[in-house]
């Protein structure tokens, strides 16, 4: 028997995309893998998001559609789904689906049974596309591999270090949309309020087991370029310098530094150079573009 995969998809006010809404759905839905829950929490949207909710959970019982009493924030609402996931004892494994992006039928099937075959993993990724709608012919696409996005390493302490190594450009951050065992995942675990939270989130819960991937693209992730060459010189000066100031000065690295202390099974001279390669990417935030 199949066991329960509970899907958490946040959303606020997008039929104003409604296609995207409805295709993110429809992804889900077509699935090869069908012992799935699907978890829409609304953040008390202002337009027909509720109507085409619940218009869904007529068409498929596997929906669950709850409205939130006033929008309590993007993040807040990212939680809220996974914290819905981690009480529900039946589901086996959690995932955030985004309300705009698009997944193979095979994504679920696929991710289960690597999971399936090493019960120490916490998580397993697939390759993925980060794509822009306006790009017909997706010349502009951006592909991002398991092995760069986050870390397949086995040893814990070999594990850690390449996470703080590696850039947030090769997906680090978008490493959040695989698919998790809900009972490795840290307690207390949460996308924070600030940016990188999510890179944190993985690396977080690294420290509970080994990541997992897989080649296959079965992710596609919408985006909206903005490319640097369309942009006023202040708007240059300001990505350029300005951007990289918030990064230093938010909890982002302090987090880190916080978790890494955290840790069972590292040795006290692991975590102090953790800690210094921590450090070392402040400096390098400065002299390069990726971080």
């Amino acid at each position: 028997m199949e066991k329960l995969v509970f899907v958490g998809m946040p959303t606020f006010n997008k039929p104003d995309k409604k296609r995207f809404f409805t295709d993110a759905l429809d992804s889900i839905l077509a699935q090869t893998y069908k012992n799935i829950k699907i978890f829409i929490s609304d953040n008390d949207s202002l337009d027909d998001t509720e109507m085409v909710c619940r218009e869904y959970t007529k068409k498929d019982n596997r929906i669950y559609y709850v409205r939130q009493k006033g929008n309590r924030g993007e993040k807040w609402n990212i939680n809220f789904v996974l914290q819905e996931g981690l009480k529900d004892k039946s589901a086996e494994y959690f995932m955030w689906a985004c309300d705009d992006d698009l997944w193979d039928k095979t994504f679920i099937e696929k991710c289960v049974k690597k999971l399936e075959k090493d019960p120490e993993a916490v998580m397993v990724l697939t390759s993925f596309e980060r794509f822009d709608e306006k790009d017909k012919n997706r010349s502009q696409s951006e592909f991002y591999v398991p092995e760069k996005a986050t870390s397949l390493k086995r040893g814990l302490y070999e594990r850690m270090k390449e996470h703080i190594f590696i850039s947030w450009l090769d997906g680090k951050g978008a490493a959040t949309y695989g698919l998790w065992r809900t009972k490795k995942i840290v307690p207390g675990s949460a996308i924070e309020p600030y940016w990188g939270s999510d890179m944190n989130f993985n690396f977080r819960n690294l420290a509970a087991g080994p990541y997992l991937g897989i080649d296959d693209v079965l992710y596609f992730k919408r985006t909206d370029y903005s490319r640097p060459e369309t942009w006023s010189l202040p708007k240059r000066i300001y990505k350029t310098l300005g951007l990289r100031l918030d990064k230093v000065f938010s909890p982002f690295f302090i987090r880190i530094w916080q978790y890494i202390f955290e840790i069972q099974g590292l040795s006290f001279w692991q975590k102090v150079k953790l800690s210094f390669f921590n450090f070392l990417i402040i400096f390098r935030l400065f002299l390069r573009r990726k971080i």
